[in-house]
């Protein structure tokens, strides 16, 4: 059987158990929900970077539900990390160096 890396990040974000004991109901409102974020290309990472973008983006005390998550999938987009640049990336030689220089 093929390994399912987004639902295996799923019932982990969820249930914190790579088994868990789910009900039909359950386990078809997670297919339904994996289906539509596998139609937009989503990762396993992706999924773990937005169920942690939820609770910022989300009124305080909502829970985190496959359904909620691919509901406000675009609004749990993380925020770009800025690039810290070191002195030496930035840093250019001064135009009359770079004369002296030739």
């Amino acid at each position: 059987m093929k390994q399912d890396l987004l639902y295996e990040a799923w019932v982990m974000l969820a249930y914190n158990n790579p088994r868990p004991n789910l009900t039909k109901s359950e386990r078809g409102r997670i297919n339904a929900g994996l289906k539509e974020l596998r139609e937009v290309g989503a990762t396993p990472e992706e999924l773990t970077a937005r169920a942690k973008q939820y609770p910022k983006v989300m009124p305080p005390g909502t829970i985190l539900t496959i359904t909620a998550l691919v509901a406000n999938w675009n609004r749990c987009q993380p925020k770009p990390q800025k690039r810290v640049v070191s002195y030496h990336e930035e840093w250019k030689t001064p135009e009359w160096m770079r004369r002296e220089l030739k």
